[in-house]
């Protein structure tokens, strides 16, 4: 099973008030994925962070944004085998 976070202002957080929701797995109903069941404030605060990381973003060139999303990509890249375990275990 698999506890999940939100990521808000770079850091994972749980929601606003502690809520989760359990995904069960079809197969056997076990608990999959434990998340959090994200509140109107918490989207609130995940908009405003948005907008602010927005205008440092819309101001780095094109080379600055490429490290960026490369470096992004290689820390997807580097999870593919928990993603495929997690596909496994669907």
């Amino acid at each position: 099973m698999s506890d999940l976070s939100m990521l808000i202002n770079g850091l994972a957080v749980s929601a606003e008030k502690g809520a989760t929701f359990e995904r069960r797995n079809p197969l056997d109903g076990s608990v999959a994925t434990r998340a959090p069941a994200a509140s109107a404030a918490d989207a609130v605060a995940a908009v405003e962070s948005a907008a602010e990381a927005f205008k440092t973003w819309r101001d780095s060139g094109p080379g600055t944004r490429r490290a960026l999303l490369l470096k992004a990509a290689d820390a997807l890249e580097a999870k593919t085998p928990q993603f495929i375990e997690a596909r496994r275990r669907r």
